[in-house]
C-alpha cells in the first residue's frame, strides 16, 4: 500500500454510483482511511458572482482552450480538499476524482516490492518532494528517472494533463491554496503550473476511467502513436503545439512530424475554432505566453478574458 494518512475522493452529490464504485476499488487495494469531499456541481456555477466575490480570476488561460462551468466547478473542488487538508492533522494526503481505478502494474510493483522502497524514499526524503502524480491521462506515464530510486519527474507540459490522483504533503497543499485563491487554471494544468518539479512513480499506478473516445480523438492518438513508431519519435521530444489538437486534420499533423529537423518547423497555432468554451461569458480571447511561478514560460496559451 501507498503510505499516505489520509485519502479525499472528490466526488458530486448526484454521482453516488461513482463514488461506491471508487470506495470499492479502495477497499479491496486495503485503503479504509478516507473522507468525501462535496464536489461543486457546475451547474451551479455562476461566474458573476465568482468574479464579484473574487474566487475566479478576470482571465483565465488553458492550453487548449477549453472554459466551461464544469472546469470552473472542479478546480474549486480541488481547493476544499486543500483547504480541508490543511486544517487537518495529517501530514500526507492522496487527493483522487472519483472516476480512479488501479492499474495492473500497482499490483505488479506491490509484489515485486517496488511500492515499499517507493513509500521508504517517500519518507526519507521527504524534503525533496512537493506533489507525487499516481497516473496520467492513460495508462503511461512520460517521465525521466530522478535522483531517488522510484521518484522519477514528470515531463511536464504535454497533452496528457490530470488531477485524478496525485500525493501531497502540508508544505505542497500551501502553495495549492495560493495558486487557487482566484481560479485562473484548470485544476490539472494548476498542478504542472504550481510546481516546477512534478514527481511520479515508475509505472502509472491510478488510471482515470475515461470513457469512449470520440471517433475523432481515436483517429488523430492512433495516427501519431502510428507516425512515432515508424520515425522512432518519442512524445516528449515535441512540444506540446506539436501534438494534434481536437479539430486539426491529422494530416496536418503528419506534415510537422516530417518537418522536425527544419530549423523553423512549423507549428500548430490555437485559434478560435479549437477553442471549446460555452456556457461562460467571455470579452475575448488572446494566444500568449503564460509565465510560471517558476519562470518557466509557455507559448501560444488561449488567455480568456471574463472580465
Amino acid at each position: 500500500m501507498i503510505n499516505v494518512d489520509i485519502i479525499y475522493i472528490i466526488n458530486v452529490r448526484e454521482d453516488r454510483d461513482r463514488l461506491v464504485q471508487t470506495i470499492e476499488n479502495l477497499t479491496q487495494a486495503g485503503y479504509y482511511n478516507y473522507k468525501v469531499i462535496e464536489a461543486i456541481n457546475g451547474d451551479n456555477v455562476d461566474t458573476n458572482q465568482l468574479l464579484n466575490e473574487g474566487k475566479l480570476n478576470k482571465t483565465f488561460s488553458d492550453p487548449n482552450g477549453n472554459l466551461n462551468p464544469n472546469i470552473i466547478a472542479c478546480a474549486l473542488s480541488h481547493r476544499k480538499a486543500y483547504l480541508e487538508f490543511n486544517k487537518s492533522s495529517y501530514d500526507r494526503c492522496l487527493i483522487i476524482e472519483d472516476d480512479i481505478q488501479f492499474t495492473p502494474e500497482y499490483f505488479k510493483d506491490s509484489l515485486k516490492d517496488v511500492i515499499k522502497v517507493f513509500n521508504q524514499n517517500m519518507d526519507k526524503y521527504q524534503d525533496k518532494w512537493e506533489i507525487i502524480q499516481l497516473g496520467k491521462m492513460w495508462d503511461k506515464l512520460t517521465s525521466t528517472r530522478g535522483d531517488i530510486k522510484y521518484l522519477n519527474k514528470v515531463t511536464k507540459f504535454l497533452p496528457d494533463y490530470a488531477a485524478h490522483a496525485y500525493i501531497l504533503n502540508k508544505k505542497s497543499v500551501k502553495k495549492l491554496i495560493e495558486s487557487t485563491t482566484k481560479i485562473k487554471y484548470a485544476a490539472d494544468t494548476n498542478l504542472e503550473i504550481t510546481f516546477k518539479t512534478v514527481h511520479c512513480p515508475p509505472n502509472a499506478w491510478v488510471v482515470q476511467n475515461q470513457g469512449a473516445f470520440s471517433d475523432e480523438l481515436f483517429t488523430n492518438l492512433t495516427s501519431t502513436i502510428r507516425i512515432w513508431n515508424q520515425s522512432r519519435i518519442l512524445p516528449s521530444r515535441l512540444r506540446p503545439e506539436d501534438y494534434p489538437k481536437r479539430g486539426v486534420k491529422t494530416d496536418n499533423f503528419m506534415d510537422v512530424i516530417k518537418k522536425k529537423d527544419n530549423p523553423n518547423p512549423p507549428m500548430f497555432k490555437n485559434n478560435l475554432l479549437n477553442c471549446k468554451i460555452f456556457k461562460v461569458k467571455i470579452k475575448g480571447v488572446n494566444f500568449g505566453q503564460v509565465k510560471t511561478p517558476n519562470n518557466e514560460v509557455l507559448d501560444n496559451w488561449a488567455i480568456i478574458k471574463l472580465d
